[in-house]
């Protein structure tokens, strides 16, 4: 079935090595080895997914209501305890040996938790309470964790257990998402009139160009593609 056929709203979608999986509103998870034929998978949830990644090993999907689901195949969707507060919506991020789970609730005492296997979670004080997107940037020399919040400021962390964080301010509008490039980051913001920022360690960042006029719509997500975005 065609991807619209199986999932109205699509929330995010990841790839690996001959299979892609999608996820959505009503706990959809769909997968397609073709990005063509999709189909729908179990994933025990009604729960709205809005992210899902995948580390290396395994898939984590995250939605509504502190859902989190893991999976070593895109097939087989097991829930998952956070330790995260019950009515966030979560977000999920991986390096190659850390999810990171981030919520938009109001406590930093219950809205940022890591785990190494997917399975066992450890909540974390994050330096701000509701949290943005999260993204894993391999830049050089020292990968980081990234993240922005309603504060409107990057908050960047080297440390694996995201114990201690730099927090850098940008613009006036909230960071909607990163994107890593060969020279730099990319960042989108939620505007009418959206800037680009970039930075080559993820720590110190510059705004590097203007897009749009009058009534022009903000960037929400970007991702690399040959050459470009």
């Amino acid at each position: 079935q065609a991807l619209k056929a199986v999932c109205q709203k699509v929330g995010d979608i990841t790839a690996v090595t001959n299979l892609f999986v999608a996820v959505g509103d009503g706990g959809a998870i769909i997968t397609s080895v073709n990005g063509i034929t999709w189909t729908l998978q179990t994933s025990g949830t009604a729960e709205n997914l809005k992210a899902v990644v995948w580390n290396g090993t395994l898939f984590a999907a995250s939605g509504t209501n502190n859902t989190l689901l893991t999976s070593p195949d895109g097939v087989t969707w097991s829930p998952r305890t956070t330790g995260m507060n019950a009515t966030g919506t979560n977000i999920v991020t991986a390096s190659p040996t850390m999810f990171v789970c981030t919520s938009n609730t109001a406590s930093t005492a219950d809205c940022l938790a890591t785990s190494a296997d997917g399975t066992t979670w450890t909540l974390r004080t994050a330096p701000v309470a509701h949290i943005g997107p999260c993204k894993y940037l391999a830049v050089s020399p020292t990968p980081v964790f990234v993240l922005s919040a309603t504060d409107l400021k990057i908050y960047t962390s080297a440390d694996p257990s995201l114990a201690a964080f730099i927090a850098e301010y940008v613009c006036q509008q909230a960071v909607t998402d990163f994107v890593l490039t060969q020279s730099g980051i990319a960042v989108g913001f939620k505007s009418a009139n959206p800037n680009i920022v970039t930075s080559e360690d993820g720590i110190f960042w510059t705004e590097t160009r203007y897009i749009g006029g009058p009534g022009a719509v903000g960037i929400h997500a970007a991702a690399p593609c040959m050459g470009g975005f």
